[in-house]
């Protein structure tokens, strides 16, 4: 690490008293092989905006070989800082540790490898500068696999049919925001990716950059289908998230009412053939069926009407929206 020293000036080696304008959250997994790489360009970028910055690497339970470079560029500059997990948790604990952590009024997120050139980042903080709140990368000429490009781009399509957020690239990990997006957004599971998505339902204005794509050396190659499957499962619970959390009884309603109906269709017919045509129907399949349709599409519903109960007992805890300004 003697080369970074030189580098680094003696007073960007003394610990900053004052919050800085930017902090750099980096998720570190075991695809992290350049630590001070990364640094070194995207600090660049950042001297060359006029910013003052720290950054803050969050290790999601990774080799301890892989910790050993953070304390190494911790060690020689002392605006960075890392924090280890005993194992690995997953993007979104790790970041919203970070995002905690965090001291700058800025917050931007970097992956564990650039999927960006860095020079591109200083457009993000021009679209802040016009009064947005959140600023999306937007990777433009990928060099990735056609196939993953592609699968991307039907992955993405679906995201802003569902979420009705005009986003193309909401795999990017590069992604730039006023600290109070950070502290009003609840991140959990899988739903780092959709942190714009949940924050331009919060209010928020969300803008995307469009930044040149960088070969990702260190990345997986082609998906496995399981991460699509994983990814699916994701984008229905941001459905029902987004669009049924204050009204439950509309999403378990609907289904409930589809699967009575359904069963009433079935047993209709068996009546009609009972009735009709004298048959007997005792020993058909198809009264089971008919009846169990009915009876799950009374349970199901009766979820929504006691989700609908809690939300009336529990409203007045529960904010939904934010305030922008108040005049008085």
């Amino acid at each position: 690490m003697p080369d970074l020293m030189l580098t680094e000036s003696a007073k960007e080696r003394v610990l900053e008293t004052e919050a800085p304008d930017v902090s750099v959250v980096v998720y570190v997994d075991e695809h992290l092989s350049d630590a001070v790489g990364l640094y070194r360009e995207t600090a660049g970028v950042l001297k060359a905006c006029g910013r003052t910055f720290e950054f803050l690497f969050v290790d999601d339970g990774t080799d301890p070989g892989v910790f050993a470079q953070l304390e190494d560029l911790s060690r020689w500059v002392r605006h960075v800082r890392a924090v280890r997990l005993p194992r690995t948790f997953g993007s979104s604990t790790a970041m919203s540790i970070g995002f905690e952590k965090a001291r700058g009024r800025l917050i931007l997120t970097l992956g564990p490898f650039l999927q960006v050139e860095p020079a591109s980042i200083g457009r993000m903080f021009e679209l802040l500068e016009e009064g947005y709140d959140f600023v999306n990368g937007w990777r433009v000429k990928r060099t990735d696999f056609f196939l993953n490009r592609l699968e991307s781009w039907g992955y993405n399509a679906l995201v802003r049919w569902v979420s009705k957020v005009p986003l193309h690239d909401s795999n990017c990990t590069v992604k730039l925001f006023r600290r109070e997006v950070a502290q009003e957004l609840a991140v959990y599971g899988d739903y780092y990716r959709f942190i714009p998505i949940l924050a331009a339902r919060r209010g928020f204005r969300v803008a995307e950059a469009v930044l040149k794509h960088r070969a990702e050396s260190n990345a997986t190659g082609i998906y496995h289908p399981g991460v699509f499957m994983r990814r699916a499962l994701d984008l229905l619970a941001l459905l029902f998230i987004g669009r049924f959390t204050q009204k439950p009884l509309r999403f378990f309603g609907l289904v409930g009412s589809a699967l009575f109906l359904a069963g009433m269709a079935v047993n209709t017919h068996l009546a009609w053939i009972k009735y009709v045509y004298g048959e007997g129907i005792s020993g058909r399949p198809l009264l089971l069926l008919g009846m169990l349709l009915m009876v799950l599409g009374l349970q199901t519903a009766s979820v929504g009407l006691i989700g609908e109960l809690i939300i009336f007992t529990h409203h007045k805890g529960i904010q939904d929206y934010r305030i922008e300004r108040v005049i008085e």
